[in-house]
């Protein structure tokens, strides 16, 4: 029989889940068919990579901002604010023009950079301010990335059947209309909440934190962009199955977030991390050790989506109630100032093609979805 002192909280965890999941819908399906999209429109790689680096850019720029006003003018009409900017850059990718698709990048760079900070501080706030346990807290964190994990394989499989039918645009129309889902399921069903000045953390912990999870989030973001460069080269054709090959990453991503909680039994989250990062710096050098070998690039890029899914929750595990949104936003400036000096110092165009000729090796680049 159902405590009657859960029932509160087990509706507010359903509340929190419905919109963090449609929030994180919006958002996964579009990654899988961006590069595809721009490929399309007869964008050059260069041009490809200005785009990316616009959105790093703008949340770079905005990112610390969003953070303040989320703060000052409360965390729901920023997820609510999240909505209507990542619908405005769904519409955009309906043009081929760079300009406008450049406007798109730059609304969905603020976009991710609210949904990677105010959904959760908007939940740890208001777990709090009901006065709920810690361990329930840590008990949403856990389904939040299983159901983060379960949407985004869901949503590359939907989005690859979608492309079949309609085009690489669609799954863009798709994020759309869920988008505006999430705006009224959070307008409908959330409280406001607002920063909390008082909630502060060691400045030695938070940089040592930060600088993990930079160096972490930038290699994330620079393995989006280049995955679907990579795998086209080594199989000698653009024409792959972006949409499944998503779904399998995802899929990583939930068997590593699995692994989490056996791993925490018997390691320190710290000694957890040194192996995820010593795992993923292997699995990223595959493409240059093996550029024509698919499978194996395949194989090696699953083992980083495995570890990904293992940092996650561990990181979680640092902070889980210690950061506000301007912190979290701070450490997201930080990673995107990183992810745009790697795209920047990349090799020009021709230089690009005499190493695909020599020795087909990839470079590095990004993030993002929308």
């Amino acid at each position: 029989m159902l405590n009657r002192d859960n029932i509160p909280f087990k509706r507010f965890q359903r509340v929190y889940l419905l919109v963090y999941g449609l929030a994180v819908a919006g958002d996964w399906l579009q990654g899988p068919h961006v590069y595809a999209l721009y490929q399309s429109y007869d964008l050059t790689k260069h041009q490809i990579e200005l785009l990316f680096i616009a959105g790093f850019g703008s949340s770079l720029i905005f990112g610390t901002f969003v953070g303040s006003f989320a703060d000052k003018f409360g965390r729901k009409a920023n997820c609510l604010f999240y909505a209507f900017l990542y619908s405005i850059a769904c519409l955009t990718k309906h043009f081929s023009s760079f300009n406008i698709l450049l406007i798109g990048r730059l609304l969905g760079g603020i976009s991710t950079s609210i949904l990677f900070s105010a959904f959760e501080s908007w939940l740890i706030c208001e777990h709090n301010k009901r006065q709920f346990d810690e361990e329930k807290l840590k008990s949403i964190f856990a389904k939040q990335t299983w159901t983060n994990s379960l949407i985004a394989i869901l949503s590359g499989i939907f989005a690859q059947q979608v492309a079949n039918l309609f085009g690489y645009v669609a799954p863009f129309d798709a994020s759309f209309i869920i988008l505006i889902f999430m705006g009224f399921a959070c307008l409908l069903t959330w409280s406001e909440n607002y920063g909390d000045e008082q909630a502060k953390i060691g400045e030695n912990f938070l940089f040592a934190f930060n600088s993990i999870r930079n160096v972490k989030n930038s290699c994330m973001y620079v393995f989006v962009l280049e995955w679907t460069p990579a795998l086209s080269r080594a199989a000698e054709s653009e024409a792959i199955p972006h949409g499944y090959i998503f779904a399998s990453f995802m899929l990583s991503v939930m068997a590593g977030s699995a692994l989490f909680n056996p791993l925490c039994q018997r390691w320190k989250p710290e000694a957890i991390m040194r192996f995820v990062l010593l795992f993923s710096a292997i699995s990223l050098s595959t493409p240059f050790l093996v550029s024509d070998q698919p499978l194996s690039i395949f194989a090696s890029f699953n083992l980083f989506e495995l570890c990904v899914g293992i940092a996650w929750p561990t990181l979680e595990k640092f902070v889980l109630n210690e950061t506000d949104e301007s912190e979290e936003s701070n450490s997201d400036e930080e990673e995107n100032k990183n992810i745009k000096e790697i795209i920047v110092k990349q090799p020009s165009k021709n230089n690009y093609e005499q190493i695909e000729k020599e020795g087909r090796e990839i470079e590095r680049s990004d993030i993002g979805k929308g």
